[in-house]
């Protein structure tokens, strides 16, 4: 199963995936998505949109980490391509996209579409919300040395 979208992104391309988890899927942030997809630098890249609901929203508050239960959809701007000379370019178009609809989604992200990272702790505070200060004091108690530190890595409070 790990390996299961490995023939769909292969090796030695280029990848920036971004997000925007939205309250509703108003006609103003259709015509975004829509605009976006038609504007993509790369004819490998897609905006996909994705309809939330079932088990994200079951979870009780507090339950999980995840910040998003109360979003109703979620936009990805998925930018694939070959060359880094494209790399600017289709960046761009992904930031673009996530930056015109942070009306309609309060800043929320999902975490699995990161990007480069390049917003720091700041994407973890957006990604987990009012559930970042509770993680760190976890992270702090279990992982002080912060020996797990790959990915999108919160780490523990110093004294």
């Amino acid at each position: 199963m790990q390996r299961i979208w490995d023939a769909d992104y292969p090796r030695g391309q280029r990848y920036y995936w971004k997000s925007a988890l939205l309250d509703d899927l108003s006609d103003e942030a259709i015509e975004l998505v829509a605009s976006s997809a038609d504007a993509q630098v790369s004819e490998l890249s897609s905006v996909e949109v994705w309809h939330l609901g079932g088990a994200v929203r079951r979870e009780p508050s507090g339950g999980a980490a995840f910040n998003g239960r109360g979003a109703s959809f979620m936009a990805n701007p998925e930018a694939n391509w070959i060359s880094a000379a494209d790399d600017q370019a289709n960046i761009a178009w992904a930031r673009r996209l996530v930056a015109d609809l942070r009306p309609y989604s309060g800043g929320n992200i999902y975490l699995n579409f990161p990007g480069l990272v390049e917003e720091g702790e700041a994407l973890q505070r957006a990604a987990f919300g009012e559930k970042y200060e509770r993680l760190v004091a976890v992270k702090t108690k279990w992982d002080p040395d912060n020996l797990f530190h790959i990915n999108q890595n919160i780490s523990p409070q110093r004294p």
